[in-house]
């Protein structure tokens, strides 16, 4: 995505289109994909994480999960879906906040309306990013360390073996 080197803290939405889209799906998740922008490698951010993402319908987002050392939140920005939060579920919309101190309570986010959902989480940096998988542990699957840049696929090429290898990107 071609950003102004002038104002690399400036991504403008016009920058953002079906060609630079990028995906990501979680290994131990079948319904997981996530589609969307990494704000925060284009604007060279290194201490948070910030995304817009695309939940489909019938997707999800990673795994049920939580964090011991990593801040993470994230604001609906359009449509509806429901997040899964310490046990609970819970239908977001438009607006809608949802926050996560650390150590957090676990949560996931689904799709099961017929529209794409919206969102933009973030999360701070943390001296690690494995987190816990309800069910899975943490160090079974953790993936391989990577760059930040090197965690999103484009979505054309995207497929479950290139994902496996690169899933870590929100938690």
């Amino acid at each position: 995505m071609p950003v102004d080197p002038k104002r690399q803290w400036l991504v403008r939405a016009t920058d953002r289109t079906e060609q630079t889209l990028e995906a990501q799906q979680h290994p131990l998740n079948p319904l997981s994909e996530v589609r969307g922008w990494s704000l925060s490698d284009l604007t060279g951010l290194q201490r948070a994480g910030v995304y817009l993402l695309k939940l489909a319908p019938g997707k999800e987002s990673f795994v049920y999960h939580s964090h011991q050392l990593q801040e993470e939140w994230m604001s609906v920005l359009s449509g509806r879906g429901l997040a899964e939060v310490d046990g609970e579920e819970l239908e977001l919309g438009p607006g809608d906040f949802l926050g996560f101190p650390t150590p957090s309570v676990a949560h996931h986010l689904r799709n099961k309306l017929p529209k794409s959902w919206s969102i933009s989480p973030a999360a701070s940096a943390a001296r690690s990013r494995w987190p816990t998988f309800r069910g899975y542990g943490s160090a079974s699957c953790a993936p391989r360390r990577e760059s930040r840049s090197s965690r999103w696929r484009p979505a054309q090429a995207s497929t479950a073996s290139q994902s496996r290898s690169n899933h870590a990107f929100l938690n």
